[in-house]
């Protein structure tokens, strides 16, 4: 066989949204992997400092489905997932591993679609707050979604005409991304605390000797444990005038 030969079917084979499909699977997993890394490891992503609205995101209780299950690894097995069927969608498989590979590929669109749509939700509404990673991956998996229901559509059109052979499986999918949003809202996790434990072991602070506002004979004394890069204690720092005032 020629070269041009060659060329022409590798090019047959791999046409350039094939391409595309294994290549953003590719960079998708790659984030997603990152991001997983860094919830096992307890590392610090780039970009995101303690404090930063991503932080915020990446550490709030909607990263993990149940509170054990982190949605970053969730989201790496759903784009191998789907850069293994990819692999399998050529002419060079067997008619029947290319269409069980497309329908697969089409519930995975619907669950990638899902999920960008719930994510984007919460981290605009509910989290006020962005993660350019976590945005950057959902972008990428809504233009993967895109490409795998047109060219599905293309290519199944004359196993299957119908309409329901390529939306089936992506209802599928967007109702399987419904059902972690409901288990993410249901099962909240529990908070880190003992009854008793503040209680016994008081600290012990001189409210003379430590940096203090108001008066350090006040009937009520507030201990606050501070980090300057906590968004959170940012709010409380800026209620203490206020609390001082009312109860001085």
């Amino acid at each position: 066989m020629t070269n041009q030969g060659r060329a022409g079917r590798i090019h047959r084979a791999w046409p350039w949204w094939r391409w595309m499909i294994s290549g953003l699977s590719v960079v998708a997993l790659l984030l997603s992997m990152y991001l997983g890394w860094h919830y096992l490891s307890g590392t610090a992503v780039i970009g995101c400092d303690g404090g930063s609205p991503c932080d915020a995101v990446l550490s709030s209780r909607w990263s993990m489905i149940g509170g054990m299950i982190p949605v970053s690894g969730l989201a790496a097995g759903v784009y191998l997932a789907m850069l293994t069927a990819s692999l399998f969608i050529g002419p060079n498989s067997e008619a029947s591993v290319r269409q069980l590979s497309w329908k697969a590929m089409l519930v995975i669109a619907g669950m990638v679609t899902g999920s960008a749509a719930w994510f984007t939700i919460l981290q605009k509404w509910v989290l006020h707050a962005f993660c350019p990673y976590c945005m950057a991956t959902h972008a990428i998996g809504l233009l993967l979604a895109i490409m795998v229901v047109l060219q599905a559509s293309r290519t199944m059109e004359h196993a299957a005409p119908n309409r329901f052979a390529v939306l089936g499986p992506v209802a599928i999918g967007m109702a399987m991304s419904g059902v972690m949003a409901l288990v993410q809202v249901a099962i909240k996790p529990p908070a880190v605390y003992v009854d008793g434990v503040s209680q016994s072991r008081l600290p012990a602070i001189d409210p003379h000797q430590a940096p203090l506002v108001g008066s350090p004979d006040a009937r009520n004394i507030v201990y606050l444990l501070f980090d300057y890069k906590c968004p959170h204690c940012q709010q409380i720092h800026l209620m203490l005038n206020e609390v001082v005032r009312r109860f001085d």
